[in-house]
Order: structure tokens, then sequence, then C-alpha cells
């Protein structure tokens, strides 16, 4: 009956280089996991992740499921994820999902037209996609400290740092 849920949240600046992997086990029966995987990349990043579930043999009735998102905010990007899941039993529920992908255009026009720069909105973009995790901060203090250090970070006060 044991759960492992895991919430990841990166933000890969411009030109840097990330590295991730990422494993959760079911060794006896009736566990579950779930993996949450967010990322947002900059300019030329260069983001790599392995997310691997995996049931082991005699682990029956157990949960392995993953889901990733990779908002890439400019073409010049390298990005390489890899879903994996290791299934040895066979009484189990797996499943993997993963996007990889630009912000949509109509969005983009839409923020732009109510006067933001093209920055910030993609900062408000990259800030959306990172409040699943930041939610699950223990206090509203904790949340409001880590969406400022987001908000700066990803460039809504109009530069990066």
């Amino acid at each position: 009956g044991a759960i492992a849920d895991l919430y990841t949240g990166e933000l890969v600046g411009e030109g840097v280089r990330k590295k991730n992997d990422l494993q959760v086990v079911s060794e006896t029966d009736h566990t579950f996991g779930y993996m949450h995987n967010f990322a947002v990349l900059h300019r030329a990043a260069d983001y790599d992740m392995v997310a691997a579930g995996k049931i082991v043999k005699g682990a029956r009735g157990s949960e392995s499921h993953q889901e990733t998102r990779v908002l890439t905010l400019d073409a010049d990007h390298k990005t390489r994820v890899l879903p994996i899941l290791y299934i040895d039993e066979n009484e189990v529920k797996a499943s993997h999902a993963m996007t990889v992908g630009q912000p949509d255009a109509d969005q983009m026009y839409y923020l732009e037209s109510r006067g933001l720069s093209h920055l910030q909105a993609m900062s408000l973009l990259s800030i959306g996609y990172f409040m699943p995790v930041i939610s699950l901060a223990g206090s509203e203090d904790l949340r409001h400290r880590l969406r400022e250090d987001l908000e700066r970070k990803a460039g809504l006060y109009g530069h990066q740092g």
C-alpha cells in the first residue's frame, strides 16, 4: 500500500546543461509510483532526462505512472527525454506520457496584445507550468517565496537572474 508521488520542476537557463535520472521502484505488491516532471528550457538549453518506473517480479497489483512535460521557449535547444517502464510482473498497471513543445502562438498573441513584452509572456507561461509543483509547498509563505523566486528567475520583471 505504499505510495511514492514524486514531483520535479526544472527551469533550465540560457546555455545551461542539465541531466536528470529518476527512478521509482515497486519492490512489493500493491505499491504505487507516480512521477510528475515539469521543465522549462530557455534558449540554447541542453536537457537530458531519463524517468524510469520499475515493477519487480512479485510486486502484483502495483502501479507505475509517469508524466513529463517540457516547455521549450526557443527553437535553439537540445532536449532528450526518455520515459522507461521496466515491468517484470503481469498483474500491474503502468503508463507514461510525455510532451515537448513551444508555447502556443495564440497564447503568446493573447498575452502580448495585453501589453506584456515577449519575455514577460514567456515568463508567465513558465510560471504556470510550475504551479503544480509550487502548490505542494507546505505553507503559504513558502509557496509565495517560491513563486517570487521563480518569477524573478523566469524574467517576469524584465530581466533573468
